[in-house]
């Protein structure tokens, strides 16, 4: 309620108690842990606190994704690109589809692709950036907030100078054709020998 609120001090408190406290609830601790995070990050003035209590989060638990997320955001907001991508990559392979909501804000899994697809650009200004973003765009169900960051990004930074095709996008296709399937790469630039 604190939290809620916005009364940091009060709200880190409770949470430091229950990080400290609850040494059998490991999912608790995480998530305070996390929370106080979050709440110092709110204040804007504390980024070595910030980025401590994620990675004491992620001490605790390694094998969840939320702390990866929220600890390449943080890096994100400070231009530390390689840190991202570090963070994102760990936190993609530690997530799935399905991870349940544990009330800490967690977008989900598509909010670490978003992050890493970004990086990949940032970090080496890598074309797989671009491409990653572009099957995000197109390929992916992101949230309204999802979708329309992903957009605007791309229109910052230009679609892929190519657009290939991958077998795993065969049933896309509003007119497909027989041996479609054993397609493994196409050769034009932006699909116009798979139309032909």
């Amino acid at each position: 309620e604190y939290d809620r609120l916005e009364q940091g001090a009060a709200a880190a408190c409770f949470f430091l108690r229950a990080a400290d406290w609850e040494e059998k609830d490991h999912v608790l601790q995480y998530k305070a842990l996390i929370k106080t995070g979050l709440v110092y990050q709110r204040e804007g003035r504390r980024g070595i606190t910030v980025m401590g209590l994620f990675q004491n989060a992620i001490q605790l638990i390694p094998h969840r994704p939320e702390a990866y997320y929220f600890l390449a955001k943080h890096y994100e907001s400070n231009d530390d690109w390689r840190m991202v991508l570090l963070n994102a990559s760990t936190g993609l392979s530690m997530a799935k589809e399905d991870d349940p909501d544990i009330g800490i804000g967690y977008p989900g899994i598509n909010a670490l692709k978003i992050l890493y697809a970004k990086a990949r650009w940032k970090n080496a200004g890598m074309e797989d950036g671009k491409e990653l973003l572009f099957d995000l765009k197109f390929k992916e169900r992101l949230s309204p907030s999802e979708q329309e960051e992903v957009t605007k990004y791309i229109s910052n930074i230009g679609y892929p100078a190519a657009i290939t095709y991958k077998n795993e996008d065969h049933f896309r296709y509003k007119f497909p054709f027989p041996g479609m399937q054993s397609i493994q790469r196409n050769y034009a630039r932006h699909f116009q020998d798979m139309f032909v």
